[in-house]
């Protein structure tokens, strides 16, 4: 067979695109035909057995009433007609009818945004439909292969264009920046055939086996492939089951389905600074925990990245004031909590059963950061019964002050701060800084030096010696 100079640069054109980019759809074949179709894994209309019809499922007294391309509109450069796409549109009203009516609901959150996208990318806004089969608009769809999100990416393709994917953020499943990925995607595929049918064909199955196949037969239709059954059977009825899928979207009252009216998902995004949860964020803006996931899907630990730019989430529509005054009022208590000290000689609060961090700080008057702080718990599920908790110190009542005050001559300088070491004891540091050891248990209210520890914070009476102001130590 004779290879025409343009047959051989688009081949040309295949390989180096293919180093390039891997077919989404790829793994979504591989998914598909092992017949994966629930929440988390592969999202199909098909049935788990793998069955296609063709023109032989529509019976002889089915008449479709207008024609299943006239509501694409005039001049679609998606519009044809073949009985292929007619027997898939029969098999969404009939057999796949439950798939497709899920598929379609899921829609009205996600289609005008993303039609919307895909005009600025300079593509038909139809293709805001193609998710109708790539994953019914399950933001959770997975594949088997790893194909994620709403345009069922691979990780590779994804990264390729621009989408991060890492232990804590999976952006194949934030609609807008999947949406845009697909449309660069897309556009990158026209370029390369200068058709969308072959385009899409090239999505679902990659673009290195579709230019090899046309090269192969001698063709540049996709419909010519499709009807010799050339290309891989998922991939010779990708394009059909879509065209069907968009003429029952554009049209559903038509095709015996409710209209859907839609409902865009409305938000404010907000930055935080801090590897921040969800549950936090959801408690700050007055919302559900499940709310503020759905809004943030990307999100696969249920936090923020630690990154040290910040990042971006998005809160309900009219939270953004409240998120913002309760987040950084969060932040300043978190800072007044680092600022307390820990006093070596405070008392230890054993944790009892039904304890929480809010109820123990409530009963020893410090705040649940502060707790948190001074035991270095990064989270109060961290709490254990038995476990025994430092008691932040804070200032002495004014009174209590003002009676110390009185029992002891005044200072006429102030007392340094020492962090014991392993090995240390109070004569040694005692002896260290130039006072008795009697002024040092004194000055931290410690009866002996048994109850000094490597890590404590202790005072030290300031020279010339003077009767210290006793610390005193909280009481359980």
């Amino acid at each position: 067979m004779r290879i025409s100079q343009q047959a051989l640069g688009r081949s040309l054109a295949a390989v180096i695109l293919a180093t390039i980019v891997t077919g989404c759809a790829t793994a979504q074949w591989t998914s598909r035909n092992e017949g994966r179709s629930r929440l988390g894994s592969r999202y199909s209309l098909l049935p788990s057995s793998g069955y296609a019809p063709n023109a032989s499922s529509v019976p002889e007294d089915v008449v479709f009433s207008k024609s299943t391309t006239t509501s694409l509109g005039s001049g679609s450069p998606l519009e044809f007609e073949h009985p292929k796409v007619d027997a898939f549109v029969f098999d969404y009203e009939t057999r796949s009818r439950g798939f497709f009516e899920r598929a379609l609901d899921r829609s009205r959150r996600y289609v005008a945004r993303m039609a919307q996208i895909l005009t600025e990318e300079g593509l038909p806004a139809e293709l805001a439909y193609l998710p109708l089969i790539e994953s019914g608009y399950n933001t959770d769809a997975v594949s088997p292969a790893g194909a994620a999100g709403p345009w069922q990416f691979i990780p590779a393709t994804g990264r390729r264009y621009g989408l991060r994917i890492d232990r804590y953020v999976d952006e194949r499943r934030d609609p807008d920046k999947s949406t845009r990925a697909a449309a660069q995607y897309l556009r990158d595929l026209y370029n390369m055939f200068g058709d969308w049918h072959l385009s899409l064909a090239a999505y679902n199955t990659g673009e290195y086996r579709v230019s090899r196949t046309m090269d192969r037969e001698g063709t540049d239709s996709y419909w010519d492939l499709m009807e010799n059954r050339d290309l891989h059977r998922e991939t010779c009825d990708y394009v059909p089951r879509f065209l069907a899928a968009l003429a029952i979207a554009q049209a559903p009252e038509a095709h015996g389905f409710d209209t859907v009216e839609p409902e865009p998902i409305n938000y404010d995004q907000v930055e935080v600074d801090r590897s921040v949860s969800l549950r936090t964020i959801a408690a700050l803006t007055g919302r559900s925990e499940t709310e503020i996931k759905d809004l943030n899907p990307e999100l696969l630990r249920g936090v923020t990245p630690p990154d040290s730019g910040g990042y971006p989430v998005h809160v309900p529509s009219g939270t953004k004031d409240q998120f913002q005054v309760a987040y950084a009022r969060m932040l300043r208590e978190a800072r007044d909590a680092q600022a307390l000290p820990v006093l070596a000689d405070a008392d230890d609060y054993r944790v009892r059963k039904g304890d929480t961090v809010a109820s123990v700080a409530r009963r020893l008057g410090v705040s649940p950061q502060a707790l948190l702080h001074a035991n270095r718990l990064k989270s109060p599920k961290q709490l254990r019964v038995g476990m025994a908790l430092r008691v932040p110190g804070a200032p002495a009542p004014a009174a209590s002050v003002a009676r110390n005050a009185k029992a002891a001559p005044a200072r006429t300088a102030s007392a340094a701060s020492y962090r014991v070491k392993k090995g240390d004891t109070v004569a040694k540091v005692a002896k260290r800084h130039g006072v008795t050891e009697k002024e040092i248990l004194k000055a931290n209210g410690l009866k002996n030096g048994k109850q000094l520890k490597a890590g404590a914070n202790l005072r030290v009476p300031a020279k010339p010696k003077a009767e210290p102001v006793s610390v005193a130590s909280r009481k359980k």
